[in-house]
């Protein structure tokens, strides 16, 4: 027994002395992915459901759908098209919010209907900072901000967060769960409408100006107002030409508000 238990360790350690060898022969020639990086990355994968990306610095979360929901193929309407297609969907409990690129966003959606569909699907809306989190490096250049419709998920490659998520900026506006009470959000009193000129950190404005400052807020537009409850939508959509941006956010949305360039995407 004791013969038979050294040589199974006596084989555990070559393999491991082998795949060690393997992939510092294969930095050394310059191999992008060796064997134990691909081991880690299949592992990193796995921690996210099939649609989602991981987003490593996140504290509140784990995973964001990688593309602007849309309706599952079991759904009774594929592309809503108006307020009663999204509500024919949620009313099929067949009918699910998924993540998939190559798709037509699920819009014309009020904030509480997008709560309701990523809890069907396990998920949740993701609140302001969350959602900051996962588009931060967005290529806001290469985004679908210059259009006359909606385009299909993931179509721009290079409209890509540093998370791996796409069309975090442009395409549709994206719920995210937080709301605004007399022009105050997390206890502090929110700037005027105004072009983005210094942020908090979760993206949100805390100085506006009448024109936009060279350097890292761009072009990116706030919107809100002193009196009223809203909800917030974030980064801009197909039309919003160079207002688009990982900062541009719409504070004083009503959360019943359903529109043909307002969609949401899950995290969890």
């Amino acid at each position: 027994m004791k013969r038979a238990a050294y040589s199974f360790v006596v084989i555990i350690a070559a393999v491991v002395v082998t795949a060690v060898g393997i992939d510092a022969a294969d930095t050394l020639q310059g191999v992008r992915g060796t064997m134990l990086a691909g081991l880690m990355g299949q592992e990193a994968q796995a921690r996210c459901p099939h649609g989602m990306v991981e987003v490593p610095a996140a504290l509140s979360f784990s995973c964001v759908d990688a593309y602007e929901v849309s309706a599952s193929a079991e759904c009774t309407v594929a592309a809503p098209a108006n307020p009663a297609d999204s509500l024919a969907n949620i009313a099929d409990t067949d009918c699910e919010a998924v993540s998939e690129a190559a798709a037509t966003p699920w819009r014309y959606v009020a904030r509480a209907d997008a709560e309701r569909l990523c809890a069907r699907a396990g998920k949740r809306l993701p609140t302001a900072e969350e959602w900051y989190r996962a588009a931060l490096d967005t290529h806001e250049a290469a985004c679908q901000t210059d259009g006359g419709s909606v385009g299909k998920t993931g179509a721009v490659a290079e409209c890509k967060a540093a998370s791996g998520a796409y069309d975090m900026v442009g395409n549709v506006w994206e719920w995210v769960a937080d709301d605004i009470y007399e022009g105050v959000y997390r206890e502090r009193p929110l700037p005027p409408s105004g072009h983005v000129l210094a942020a908090d950190a979760t993206g949100v404005a805390t100085r506006t100006g009448t024109a936009p400052e060279n350097g890292t807020f761009g072009q990116a537009y706030f919107w809100a107002r002193s009196e009223g409850s809203y909800g917030m939508i974030r980064g801009g959509f197909y039309g919003s030409r160079s207002d688009a941006g990982v900062y541009t956010v719409h504070a004083h949305t009503p959360t019943d508000f359903t529109g043909e360039a307002v969609g949401f995407r899950c995290v969890r």
